[in-house]
C-alpha cells in the first residue's frame, strides 16, 4: 500500500532547506506528528551550517608576519683616507706663527708662505692635520733670510685634534734631499705623501 505522507521523503532530500520549502511540499505536514521533529531536525542542520561557516570564517589563519627583529645587512664601511684640505688665511696664518716661533722669530718677519709648494690634508687613521710649507722670509728681516736656508728651506707641520702645531725644519732631510743628508725625522703617513705626490719618507716635495 502507498504511504498517504508524501512529505516524508521530501523532507530528507531538502536537508539544507528550511521549514517553509516542507511545508510547500506537503499540506498535511502541520497536522502530521512527525512535523514537529522534522522541524527541529531541520533547524539543527540549518544551525549548524551556520555555526560551521562562522567558526570558518572566524578560524581563518592570518599570514604570518616576517620577523621583525632579523638584522639587516648594512653596506660595508668605506675605510678613511686622507684628505687634502683647503689653505685658508686662518690656517696660513697659523703656519707662518708655528714655523716663525720654531726659529725663534715673529710671524711678522715672514710675509707668507711660497704659492705652489703649501700642502694641508687631515689623516683620519692617525687623525692628524699634516701640513707642509716653505716659509717666505721678509727681505727686512736678516734673522728670517738666515733662518731660511738649509733645513730651513722647508717646513713640515703636524697637529692632532684640538692640539698646537708642532713644525719641524727639513729642507735638507729625506731620501730626495742631498746625498748624505739625514732622513726625515717625522715623515707624513704614506697615504698623505701619495695625496701630495711626495717621494716615500720625504719630508718635502721634491726640488727643494
Amino acid at each position: 500500500m502507498a504511504s498517504s505522507t508524501p512529505w516524508s521523503k521530501t523532507a530528507w532530500w531538502l536537508s539544507d532547506g528550511d521549514e517553509a520549502m516542507l511545508v510547500k511540499a506537503s499540506g498535511r505536514l502541520n497536522a502530521h506528528p512527525m512535523q514537529r521533529s522534522l522541524s527541529r531536525i531541520v533547524g539543527v542542520v540549518v544551525g549548524c551550517s551556520a555555526a560551521l561557516t562562522l567558526a570558518a570564517c572566524g578560524s581563518e589563519t592570518s599570514p604570518t608576519p616576517a620577523a621583525s627583529g632579523s638584522p639587516s645587512t648594512s653596506a660595508a664601511a668605506t675605510p678613511a683616507v686622507a684628505a687634502n684640505l683647503a689653505v685658508t688665511d686662518e690656517i696660513r696664518a697659523e703656519l707662518i706663527a708655528a714655523g716663525a716661533a720654531k726659529r725663534e722669530l715673529q710671524a711678522s718677519d715672514f710675509t707668507g708662505l711660497e704659492p705652489g709648494r703649501t700642502f694641508y690634508a687631515y689623516d683620519p687613521a692617525t687623525k692628524t692635520y699634516w701640513a707642509g710649507a716653505e716659509l717666505v722670509p721678509d727681505e727686512n728681516a736678516y734673522g728670517a733670510m738666515v733662518s731660511s736656508q738649509d733645513n730651513g728651506a722647508y717646513t713640515i707641520f703636524h697637529r692632532s685634534e684640538g692640539e698646537d702645531w708642532v713644525a719641524l725644519d727639513v729642507g735638507m732631510a729625506g731620501p730626495n734631499s742631498a746625498p748624505g743628508n739625514y732622513m726625515c725625522p717625522t715623515p707624513p703617513p704614506a697615504d698623505v705623501l701619495a695625496l701630495w705626490g711626495w717621494p716615500a719618507k720625504s719630508c718635502h716635495p721634491n726640488g727643494i
